[in-house]
């Protein structure tokens, strides 16, 4: 048993790491998911609370 654990337990080391890193690259791409929609929300923010200008209309003649 002791000898099927010796080879087991790099596989398992191996695939620990390999899942931490995907889990990690994860959280990665969810933060930066979340500073593209706090940008995007700030910029429809800026957008909405600047000023109507109404077109002035030229008088003819």
């Amino acid at each position: 048993m002791a000898t099927l654990l010796h080879h087991i337990q790099p596989w398992m080391q191996k695939t620990i790491a390999e899942s931490e890193a995907r889990v990690e690259c994860r959280m990665e791409d969810m933060m930066d998911r979340k500073a593209d929609i706090a940008s995007l929300r700030s910029d429809v923010e800026a957008i909405l609370a600047a000023p109507s200008v109404e077109p002035q209309v030229a008088p003819f003649g």
